[in-house]
């Protein structure tokens, strides 16, 4: 009897194991599909987005507007509102109950003037996360309606040497936003969320008086929505193997440098971040594509793609001490970010090694002691095993008409001012770290420098040579 009773006790675990598993297993693929549907709509709904503006893609998100700022509607999936109005995000996290899961994704010009039309920075915050905008833009600004009563050359900056990005015939009518302080130059409206500058005798205002227009110095960049911000967000798993933890994506156009200023943290990034930040805790900076500089509390950390950097945070979301030390983050914890929301195509890079990260290391000291010693250049050393030549065992080709191309697959791209250059079998060389100008056996040359040690040079414009660093 006692046999038995151990016989279906015995069947009992097992059934209530396997209805365990099930019912997990259940969960995983309904929060998958959740996660899957969720994305599959912000892509639909917040497709060309203007710039400056940040696109409702996914409820829930709550959003409060600044003093002064018309009242808007943000809670409708596809909802669309001037980031310069808005004072406070307040995301949801992912509940697969209730079928929610917060998502907002912003397209703004950060710091640099003149990026090209349809080149955005772009953010993506997702889950349990808020963002407080400590940018106070203008909120309304006189718009003028003018005409041109001539041909006119539309140019990227007031000045007769600026580039010229277009024209108006007589007759052509487009809005003006701003004014030099002389008022012989005015912005004007371009493109799609773009502007340009014209010579103001060239046109004749058909509304109101050109001198109401602000004005701006062209020498200074002002600030742009969202360039600083406070965050905050939970630094708890995600809610399924298929679900990213919450957090904010950053991703800057290709060959452009933004800088952003985060909970009084100065970030600078060339690439794709993620970015969490608890209060009383750190705030982490995961680099996933290109590189990023992080200063805070007096103390700089270069950090590369594969790595993260945390910085300690008080319970006011300020920073309480300098950047920590690189550390290669977890590839599962980052695989589902959900990187096809971004602009731009990239592949979450993989994790550096230990050795690589020691390079890295090495690599920053050097330059700081360089700088320090203020050492403009350094001779590339000679490479003893091999001798200098072209790299071996690699292909290359030139790509001069090419758009900036991106390092993935079995490919490293590297860029010199004739052109880019893809290198083949990339994996003996590592990702590039950083750039430098320097010389080779007499010669001017631009140098990659990889997390792998060596540093590739650029030869007469024809040759590539490899070097130990």
């Amino acid at each position: 009897m006692s046999g038995l009773r151990l016989i279906f006790g015995l069947l009992a675990a097992v059934i209530l194991l396997s209805l365990e598993v099930g019912n997990t297993r259940a969960q995983d693929d309904s929060c998958a599909a959740l996660v899957s549907d969720v994305l599959d709509t912000v892509l639909e709904v917040c497709q060309g987005s203007e710039r400056n503006s940040a696109c409702y893609g996914s409820v829930r998100v709550d959003a409060d507007p600044r003093d002064g700022a018309q009242e808007f509607t943000f809670e409708t999936v596809g909802d669309r509102v001037p980031v310069a109005a808005i004072d406070r995000l307040d995301l949801a996290a992912l509940d697969e109950e209730d079928g929610t899961w917060g998502i907002v994704l912003l397209r703004l010009q950060a710091v640099t003037e003149d990026t090209l039309p349809g080149e955005n920075i772009i953010f993506v915050a997702f889950g349990d996360v808020r963002i407080d905008n400590e940018i106070e833009t203008p909120l309304e600004a006189p718009l003028i309606r003018v005409e041109a009563v001539r041909g006119v050359n539309l140019r990227a900056s007031p000045s007769d040497d600026a580039a010229i990005i277009g024209g108006l015939q007589p007759g052509d009518q487009v809005t003006a936003d701003a004014r030099t302080n002389t008022g012989s130059w005015l912005r004007i409206q371009w493109a799609e969320s773009e502007t340009a500058w014209l010579w103001a005798a060239n046109v004749t205002a058909l509304d109101g008086d050109l001198n109401s227009l602000i004005v701006i110095d062209p020498q200074v960049i002002p600030p742009r929505p969202m360039q600083a911000f406070r965050l905050r967000t939970s630094l708890r798993g995600p809610a399924c193997d298929q679900a990213p933890p919450d957090g904010v994506m950053i991703q800057s156009p290709v060959d452009t440098r933004v800088t952003f200023t985060v909970n009084s943290v100065e970030i600078e990034l060339g690439s794709t971040i993620f970015l969490q930040a608890g209060r009383g805790v750190a705030m982490r900076v995961y680099v996933i594509e290109g590189q990023a500089r992080v200063t805070a509390d007096g103390g700089t950390a270069y950090v590369p793609a594969g790595t993260f950097t945390f910085v300690p945070l008080g319970d006011d979301l300020e920073p309480v001490d300098r950047p920590g030390a690189l550390q290669a983050y977890d590839n599962d914890e980052l695989a589902a970010l959900p990187v096809s929301l971004l602009d731009r195509e990239i592949i979450v890079a993989e994790a550096l090694t230990d050795q690589e990260i020691a390079s890295a290391l090495a690599r920053t000291s050097s330059q700081q002691a360089a700088a320090e010693e203020q050492i403009e250049t350094v001779t590339v050393p000679s490479v003893q095993n091999p001798a200098p030549s072209a790299v071996t065992n690699t292909e290359w080709r030139s790509r001069p008409s090419d758009p900036p191309c991106q390092t993935g697959g079995d490919f490293v791209c590297i860029r010199f001012s004739d052109g880019y250059y893809w290198l083949y079998n990339s994996a003996q060389f590592g990702a590039v770290l950083g750039w430098e100008s320097d010389t080779y056996n007499g010669q001017p040359v631009e140098v990659a420098v990889l997390t792998s040690g060596y540093r590739l040079a650029h030869v007469l414009n024809t040759d590539l040579a490899r070097g130990p660093y």
